[in-house]
């Protein structure tokens, strides 16, 4: 109309439709802070249009799943759609329910090698994972036992509410691996079944060192420094092997266990061994017969402290009675000690016999002076005792015309003992001046004498006077009071004669020593006697 007239009507048809049908809804549960999806069932045509008011004023979503996050319970409405014809609100609700608290779990410490006990404190199920996102699950429960760890590892723990199964937040847990002790060295052990031993180990110089038997059972805990420490064991009764171990720590780890084996040899077969019996300064030799394996070794005590000889025969100069040790040695186990014992008889005593004297070409007795001591006296002409000239007291010498000396020595008879050698001498008076003899006024007259005028060469000689028939025609022995040497008492005078006939008469001078008045040379003088006038 325009106020004055109308129009012709123009028809409009409404088409009314049948409402569509309200969608069936799926509700859905979930936990705080997870999405939540919805379903309309398609049981119709059209679309699914979801609507966060009841009013269905404010539009969320088209399609037949609705998904949302939701940290609280809620509804939101779901309508078919189709044209501009929508269905009634069909609600679909989403229920929350809470996540749980977070366990907690306290970081641990290790040593390397070792493994960690965690323990985790919360409600529900309490898992383990190896990863902060939870998807690689290594265990559940409160208690976690890791593997043997050699370096920091994090492990991750949560829980999980049983009705709701809710999941807790994961939190981690750290297990930090400390610094490691190193291992002490050390060294097995030889020993001999009886002796003790002495265990030796090195560390770092820090810490302490901690000796254990093959059980487990600490010995000893030694402080460091120094690095170097030991630890006495045995002695061992029996033949085997014996094992030891020793660690090291530095006051949060220990080290490994460093074995010793301690390899015990059963002590030696003790030797048997042959005393001896000697003279005083002889050689002695006691000997251990070859019994068993290993050395023999001989020591001058039975403490065993000072070593003489290396072998199975020792031989040494005894002087006196005294006794030697032997023990048989394998590696560096010995025997108990055996007695070796040299008997050593006493020397008899050296004769004793005074030198003598002999004239040139003369024999000497020698006598032991020394008669009382018992045994057997030897003469020698050598030091060595290689000439034997005669057995007994006394020794009558061949004829000696030099110094001589000769060698005795005692034999006891029941020991065979012989003394040291003594040393006696011949001296010889080898007496061999030639007088100076001169006849005074020579020749002579038949009837007349004649002097032989002697001068000696010693003032203590005595000159003898020979006739031609070798007969002692007189002796002068010159006074023995020192005169010099113009003195005429150095000269001995004899007178001859008379003589009847003319001819030459040999006469023969001859001097004695005043010692021994061993004779010299003669000297023959020649007196011519002529014819006197008549």
């Amino acid at each position: 109309t325009n106020g004055d007239c109308e129009s012709g009507k123009t028809a409009i048809v409404v088409s009314v439709i049948e409402k569509p049908t309200a969608p069936v809804v799926k509700n859905d549960t979930i936990c705080k802070g997870g999405i939540a999806t919805l379903r309309a069932e398609d049981d119709g045509l059209g679309e699914i249009v979801w609507y966060w008011d009841a009013a269905l004023t404010d539009e969320a979503k088209v399609g037949f799943n609705f998904s949302f996050t939701a940290n609280f319970t809620r509804t939101v409405w779901a309508v078919r759609r189709i044209g501009n014809c929508e269905s009634v609100g069909t609600p679909g609700t989403v229920v929350v329910s809470p996540i749980p608290t977070a366990p907690t779990a306290d970081n641990e410490s290790v040593c390397p090698g070792q493994s960690a006990t965690l323990e985790a404190t919360g409600s529900g199920i309490i898992t383990w994972y190896a990863d902060p996102s939870g998807l690689n699950v290594i265990g559940t429960g409160a208690t976690y036992i890791t593997p043997a760890l050699t370096q920091n590892t994090t492990y991750y723990v949560g829980s999980q509410d049983a009705t709701t199964e809710c999941k807790s937040l994961i939190v981690p847990v750290n297990v930090i691996v400390l610094d490691g002790a190193k291992g002490p060295s050390a060294s097995n052990v030889t020993a001999c079944a009886g002796e003790p031993v002495v265990l030796t180990a090195v560390g770092s110089g820090s810490g302490d060192l901690v000796w254990y038997d093959d059980m487990g059972t600490i010995l000893e805990t030694d402080a460091m420094p120094p690095a170097l420490q030991t630890l006495n064991v045995g002695p061992f009764a029996s033949a085997g092997d014996y094992v030891f171990y020793v660690s090291e720590t530095n006051g949060d780890c220990e080290s490994g266990k460093t074995a010793i084996v301690v390899s015990v040899i059963a002590k030696p077969t003790a030797p048997i061994v042959r005393n001896d019996t000697v003279c005083a300064g002889q050689l002695a030799t006691v000997g251990a017969l070859d019994n068993g394996l290993g050395d023999i070794i001989w020591y001058w005590d039975a403490a065993l402290t000072t070593e003489a000889k290396f072998g199975f025969n020792f031989s040494f100069t005894a002087n006196v009675t005294r006794t030697v040790y032997a023990v048989r040695r394998i590696g560096n186990c010995q025997s108990s000690a055996v007695a070796a014992t040299v008997l050593v008889n006493p020397k008899p005593e050296t004769p004793v016999v005074p030198p003598t004297f002999a004239c040139a070409g003369s024999s000497a007795t020698l006598e032991v002076e020394d008669t009382d001591n018992e045994g057997v006296v030897f003469w020698f002409s050598d030091p060595l005792g290689a000439d034997l000239w005669e057995v007994g007291n006394e020794f009558t010498t061949p004829s000696l015309f030099q110094y001589t000396p000769y060698y005795v020595f005692r034999k006891d008879t029941t020991t065979g003992c012989i003394s040291d050698v003594g040393t006696t001498w011949v001296i010889v008076d080898n007496f061999t001046y030639v007088s100076s003899a001169t006849v005074v006024d020579n020749p002579i007259c038949t009837g007349e004498t004649g002097i032989i005028k002697v001068a000696t060469t010693d003032i203590f000689s005595c000159v003898q006077l020979y006739d031609w028939n070798f007969d002692l025609v007189d002796e002068i022995c010159l006074p023995d009071d020192d005169p010099d040497e113009t003195d005429e008492e150095w000269v001995a005078d004899f007178e001859v004669g008379p003589f009847d006939a003319p001819g030459e008469y040999i006469f023969y001078v001859q001097e004695s020593d005043g010692f021994l008045f061993c004779p010299s040379q003669q000297l023959s003088v020649l007196i011519i006697v002529k014819d006197g006038p008549e």
